[in-house]
């Protein structure tokens, strides 16, 4: 990879993995969600109402106000500019590479426990999706190439559908009998076309991902969250069923949740070890970050609820409303009693490391499942306005 030093920016704040990572968010955004501004401004659209404003040295999104570091927009920007380039494919050092000794090494890394199991099934999954690809770059060039220009090109739709499954076999690494296959310990597709599926190679190595035959399963932890559901009354049981329906059907693959604030939701996620209940910080961060938290409603609150005086740098500092509503959000994150009052009206936590455990309880549990009455109002665009009213409430 090739960077030109660009903005206000050193060396060390340009590389990384992090930064990597950001790099490659990056490549993600699409262009029908960028403005230029100017020639040194961009806009750039994110899951909120109101684009951030982007420059080689600044921009008003979450993650750079939390890091002061570059995000990615603003490598979105250095890309479009020249000052990032991306190395091209190397066949020849694909072909070299040792994938089954760096898969190893992670495998001892994950028994050693150096390594989470989820980050273990990621690496793992990445490691043979790229093995797969090498191989078809050097069985067939023309293939290659006319797999690498279909996100660009957007070619005819069988092909567009066969790209959705290759990047879904790096992250699922199955098709949608996925679980029959893990329960089996083979593929039991029998058509040529799933010879592709990088599950199919884990699954004749003897690596089960899924179901309770999952090198990720554990049988401890099971049986602590049966005898947990089990012991739960009727009413918690509903409100454990619909966290079990979010994570494992409705937002299958996310991992966590913001919520409008139920008794019974918290009582299972501040109890229940399967689940992490987010601090006061992480939680006022996320509510700036997914804008239900703008600048009239961030002073207002905070008059209400702070027991410091409002921050008097929102007259002395702030040019413009990205600059005030940077200047609350400091301060947000600065006092406990505007972050317990956010507590009292909304949750924010994730799944623990107890996922696969989760998963099975839910398949197991699944066909029983009757929601009468949501409890668990989990924030959409559709729920955006419900927790701009939970706030004063």
């Amino acid at each position: 990879m090739n960077i030109r030093p660009f903005g206000k920016w050193n060396e060390a704040e340009l590389t990384g993995t992090e930064q990597i990572k950001r790099m490659g968010a990056a490549q993600k955004i699409k262009a029908k969600n960028v403005t230029i501004k100017s020639d040194d401004v961009y806009l750039i659209q994110g899951s909120g109402t109101t684009p951030y404003t982007v420059t080689l040295n600044s921009c008003t999104c979450m993650d750079y106000a939390m890091n002061k570091k570059p995000c990615k927009h603003i490598f979105y920007m250095a890309l479009k500019m020249g000052y990032i380039s991306f190395p091209s494919y190397n066949q020849e050092a694909a072909k070299l590479f040792d994938f089954k000794s760096e898969k190893e090494k992670y495998e001892k890394m994950f028994n050693d426990g150096i390594i989470s199991a989820d980050s273990y099934l990621k690496i793992i999954s990445a490691l043979d999706y790229e093995e797969a690809e090498s191989t078809k770059c050097h069985t067939d060039k023309s293939e290659c190439e006319q797999l690498v220009l279909l996100p660009e090109t957007e070619k005819q739709e069988g092909k567009q559908n066969y790209e959705s499954d290759q990047n879904s076999s790096s992250v699922l690494g199955c098709c949608s009998k996925y679980r029959e296959c893990s329960q089996a310990g083979k593929c039991i597709q029998t058509d040529e076309y799933y010879k592709q599926c990088a599950y199919r190679k884990n699954l004749e190595n003897g690596q089960i991902f899924y179901s309770k035959k999952s090198i990720f399963f554990n049988q401890e932890r099971y049986d602590y969250l049966a005898e947990y559901y089990r012991n739960l009354d009727d009413e918690k049981r509903d409100a454990f069923n619909e966290l079990l329906d979010y994570f494992f059907s409705k937002k299958r693959g996310v991992e966590d949740c913001l919520c409008i604030y139920s008794k019974q939701i918290y009582s299972i996620v501040s109890d229940c070890v399967a689940f992490n209940l987010h601090t006061g910080t992480e939680l006022a961060s996320k509510l700036f970050g997914s804008e239900i938290i703008l600048v009239k409603s961030a002073s207002k609150f905070y008059s209400q609820h702070s027991l410091t005086i409002t921050p008097a740098e929102i007259d002395n500092n702030a040019q413009n409303k990205n600059d005030k509503l940077q200047i609350w959000r400091n301060a947000y994150l600065q006092s406990e009693s505007v972050q317990s009052a956010l507590s009292e009206r909304f949750i924010y936590f994730s799944v623990s490391e107890y996922a696969p455990e989760l998963e099975e309880l839910f398949f197991e549990n699944m066909a029983e499942f009757k929601f009468e009455t949501r409890l668990l109002v989990a924030f959409t665009s559709d729920t955006l306005n419900d927790f701009k009213h939970q706030l004063f409430t």
